[in-house]
């Protein structure tokens, strides 16, 4: 059971009965009141509005400890990582860095 609010509303339901934005809000609300240093998240926008994107974002730039992402979300990726790991030809590759910083060292690689 899940405490819900609804248009000032409050009521309870069963996880199994919510929608997969709130199914996601509540798994993540379960991580940051949880004793973790270490949050490995696979795409944690997926299901979720604009608002909840946002304040997903002001969370994991306050939290404390060491978070792995994997997003296909550039615009997300560029609002919270301060690293950028990438897989390519079977090596990992480490950039220092926000994503727009990433893209425009790409170029440079290359050449």
């Amino acid at each position: 059971m899940v405490l819900v609010i609804q248009s000032g509303n409050l009521g309870y339901k069963q996880v199994k009965v919510l929608s997969g934005g709130e199914r996601v809000k509540v798994a993540l609300a379960k991580l940051f009141v949880s004793n973790v240093n270490f949050l490995i998240l696979d795409e944690p926008t997926n299901h979720l509005d604009i608002e909840s994107v946002q304040a997903l974002e002001e969370l994991l730039n306050s939290y404390k400890g060491t978070i792995l992402v994997v997003s296909h979300d550039r615009y997300f990726i560029e609002k919270i990582a301060d690293r950028i790991m990438e897989i390519k030809n079977k090596k990992i590759n480490v950039f220092e860095g926000t994503y727009q910083q990433f893209k425009l060292e790409q170029p440079k690689k290359s050449q």
